[in-house]
């Protein structure tokens, strides 16, 4: 697999111990190339604390013999192939690994997520929308996962449309093992996606990182069945941060796979109860930015009004701001907040609701945050919302 110098470095950089999507754009800006920041890991090393760690030249070049073995594609995030909405989100990765069809990754794309013991008729109604948006030219795009996942993907294939499978672990790896059917037929009618390398097996902490791959691909997320506190729910939010419209089935009070559509639906998302209702409401581009109406369902699924403003931290000395730019540490607040954070954090789960408590900042500043240090592979949280490195 043929890779230009630069573009080789950036990838030995983003498959670097310790390097996420943010902390690669932070080096990479910093250092104004990948070669250069990899050089300095000692010294920032030392100086922050970190633990960064090159990949070595063989680890990178069996990867991308694999990438050939497999057919797989690796897509640069600088690529015209790259899906040009992903580039919005400020978490972008650099690299996508891609099995499939590379060139549906650009078209419209609808994400449907939902519970993975979803109800029978909840499994029948989203595969009759996915067929249908896919009739309309759409792409359908979700996780593989059981449940709606599996129903989306199914539907949009009897519709003999396009769909795109973003997988938490590396494009190889099928998960759960009983979809392998399904995912070879994605592979050959639409496209498996993955962010992670060749041969990775899915852990607890890759799946919120593959929830803002899903939402970041589409113009919309359609929620059918979830409960309050779900991946699927996370998703939601994740959505209206980086722009995307909402929408969600309501249902059944006295059901709580119903609970998290129907708490989407009191906080601003848009209802559906036929295709019509995704395809009339889809904005027409993304930018980057959320748009008005999704301003406050922003604000409750964080609980947080949105013309509060960020708290001012102090500085912490080692921090971790001094990877972006040469400025003084205290201009950089988020980064103080992530440090202050993996102080008090330990292996032992603690209580979202008891670190807002203890660090005495803003709930919506401390998730994202945590969101930034968790795609940064530093620490995991659950649904429940516990926190442990």
């Amino acid at each position: 697999m043929s890779l230009s110098k630069s573009q080789y470095q950036e990838f030995k950089l983003f498959r670097s111990f310790g390097v996420g999507p943010v902390i690669f754009t932070k080096l990479r800006n910093r250092y104004g190339c990948a070669k250069l920041a990899m050089d300095d890991f000692d010294n920032l090393n030392k100086q922050y604390k970190k633990r960064l760690k090159v990949a070595s030249d063989r680890q990178i070049e069996q990867e991308l013999n694999a990438l050939e073995e497999l057919g797989a594609t690796l897509l640069h995030h600088e690529d015209p192939l790259f899906p040009d909405v992903l580039r919005h989100i400020h978490d972008c990765p650099p690299f996508l690994t891609v099995l499939g069809d590379v060139t549906c990754l650009n078209k419209k794309q609808v994400a449907i997520v939902g519970n993975r013991n979803a109800s029978h008729a909840a499994m029948q109604f989203t595969q009759k929308i996915a067929a249908e948006l896919c009739e309309q030219g759409l792409v359908v795009t979700s996780g593989l996962a059981r449940g709606i996942d599996k129903a989306a993907h199914e539907g949009a294939l009897k519709g003999m449309g396009k769909t795109v499978a973003v997988v938490a672990g590396g494009v190889d790896h099928i998960y759960p093992p009983e979809h392998k059917d399904l995912y070879q037929k994605i592979a050959e009618s639409g496209a498996v996606v993955s962010e992670m390398p060749l041969g990775t097996a899915p852990t607890q902490n890759h799946f919120p990182r593959r929830n803002r791959l899903v939402s970041g691909m589409s113009l919309g997320v359609f929620v059918v069945e979830a409960a309050k506190k779900s991946g699927s729910l996370i998703t939601a939010r994740l959505a209206a941060e980086q722009g995307r419209e909402v929408f969600a089935m309501p249902g059944s009070p006295v059901d709580a796979r119903s609970s998290g559509p129907n708490y989407l639906l009191q906080n601003g998302a848009t209802m559906v109860q036929c295709a019509a209702d995704i395809l009339d409401n889809l904005p027409k581009e993304v930018v980057g930015q959320a748009p008005a109406q999704q301003i406050s369902l922003m604000a409750a699924m964080t609980k947080t009004e949105p013309e509060s403003k960020p708290k001012q931290e102090p500085e912490v000395q080692g921090e971790v701001s001094g990877l972006t730019d040469a400025k003084p540490v205290t201009e950089d607040s988020s980064a103080s907040l992530e440090m202050r954070l993996l102080d008090v954090l330990s292996t032992n789960a603690t209580a979202v609701d008891d670190l807002i408590r203890l660090l005495n900042v803003a709930e919506a500043d401390v998730l994202s945050a945590l969101s930034d240090l968790e795609l940064d592979g530093l620490v995991a949280r659950d649904a429940r919302g516990f926190v442990k490195l």
